[in-house]
């Protein structure tokens, strides 16, 4: 009964696939503090009032650390949800490992079950991003007046660093200053005005808490009931000067659906961007992560695993798979074996791309020859495709500049420099170029069907 209102409750807002493949596989049962491990039958019928505690078992001890790394936190949110926020959650890989232990945050506590491994520290952002990073540091830090930045929000596409941003501001609020945090998405502030208990109770216990903080806001869209709330919620902790943070996908002036009391008061804190992160800074999110998992990787192994996705997630889930395969083999990683896991996650391996399928790629979508391209005419059109087929080399394949030089008919290595830079400086202020060189950069990848 348990694990079927457990299921229930994720059907409604996890893929099926994601369910069947991590949660159909365990086995959950329910008993005391004080007591052994007891059926869900002799556990109902008794009626005393000392803690409750979720037992998770795992079919075995690798599925248990991949579900760690894969499926904890929706899991421990589906148990606030089903069982209430203060269940005590108990995992169990085998009987030799020791039994891990999640305490459900609760109001007074903070919702800040799964956050702990983010930080400030561990964020990873480049120069565009310096402004965001900073500015949640001098918030949390208390270097920010509340009325100068009320609310701070953080947008930008999925797995460009939001929900790490916000979740490093929580977690130094919490610990460094003992401050009490609410951080929750859009969804589930959705689903805890929804359930048909008071909103007012709800709202009062929202705002005893020092700080409020919700992820994807762009969940709200159409929901007026919900904005109202919003509304509410965030004048209380305005006129009170205590923290109010969002992150959304988009500028909040390009929020569909948003009444205009809310739009008013977003626009009038501080809004900062997080970029997408280049090459070099997921080349540099690849090679720690893999540190931190103790997954041994080399240089040509980093550089494959960083080229295949933008999103900062959908990476970390791919070195999960290498970490698990890895385990699971009992031996390091072979460029064979990545490219099969890169291929299975959808993913184009390396030694599948060269510099002449990129050359072909431009040369065909830009209606410039290859022997323009690599040739030495300076028109317009002519030195645009080349300036973008040499960066996306550099982009895609790390290529030093001396190596552009040669592939590009023999130039000195300043001209492949001078042309790198051009596109990057390009690309931040131009959005009709950012377009054509990401559409481009797709079409060498075969990314055009699948999400990066």
């Amino acid at each position: 009964m348990l694990k079927q209102n457990l299921i229930s409750y994720l059907n409604q807002c996890q893929p099926a696939e994601f369910v069947r493949q991590w949660f159909e596989p365990i086995s959950i049962g329910k008993n005391r503090s004080n007591e052994s491990w007891q059926s869900e039958t002799r556990y109902e019928d008794d009626a005393s009032e000392q803690e409750e505690v979720i037992r998770v078992s795992f079919p075995h001890k690798l599925f248990g650390q991949c579900f760690m790394l894969h499926a904890r936190n929706h899991f421990e949110q589906a148990a606030n949800h089903c069982f209430g926020s203060q269940i005590k959650i108990e995992y169990v890989f085998d009987r030799l490992s020791p039994v891990q232990t999640y305490t459900g945050p609760g109001y007074k506590s903070g919702r800040l079950g799964g956050v702990n491994h983010f930080s400030f520290a561990s964020f990873i952002g480049s120069g565009d991003n310096q402004f965001a990073l900073e500015t949640a540091q001098g918030i949390a830090r208390g270097n920010i007046a509340a009325d100068i930045f009320n609310p701070f929000c953080v947008y930008g596409k999925t797995g460009c660093g939001k929900t790490h941003l916000l979740s490093a501001l929580a977690k130094e609020l919490k610990e460094q200053h003992n401050q009490m945090v609410f951080m929750s998405s859009a969804k589930e502030l959705a689903d805890l005005f929804g359930n048909g208990g008071s909103n007012y109770l709800t709202r009062q216990k929202i705002l005893a808490n020092q700080a409020f903080i919700l992820d994807d806001l762009q969940q709200i869209e159409n929901n007026i009931e919900l904005q109202d709330e919003l509304v509410i919620l965030f004048d209380h902790f305005y006129v009170q000067g205590k923290i109010v943070a969002f992150g959304i996908n988009c500028p909040p002036d390009r929020m569909d659906g948003i009444i205009f009391p809310l739009l008013n008061r977003l626009q009038r804190g501080v809004c900062a961007a997080l970029r997408q992160p280049d090459l070099e800074l997921r080349s540099v999110f690849v090679r720690n992560r893999a540190k931190n998992c103790g997954l041994p990787l080399n240089e040509k192994q980093v550089l494959n695993l960083a080229t295949q996705f933008t999103s900062l997630r959908r990476l970390e889930g791919l070195i999960n798979r290498a970490v698990a395969f890895s385990y699971a083999q009992g031996k390091k990683l072979s460029n064979r074996d990545l490219e099969k896991l890169i291929r299975d996650a959808g993913g184009v391996s390396l030694s599948e791309l060269t510099s002449q399928t990129i050359i072909d790629t431009c040369s065909e979508n830009l209606n410039v020859s290859i022997s323009d391209i690599i040739g030495s005419k300076r028109s317009k059109e002519v030195t645009q495709a080349r300036q973008i087929a040499m960066y996306l080399c550099r982009d895609l394949l790390g290529s030093s500049y001396p190596e552009l030089g040669n592939i590009f008919g023999g130039k000195d290595q300043s001209t492949a420099m001078y042309s790198v830079k051009k596109i990057e400086q390009i690309m931040r202020v131009d959005k009709d170029t950012h377009k054509l060189v990401t559409n481009l950069k797709s079409m060498c990848l075969g990314l055009e069907n699948r999400s990066q």
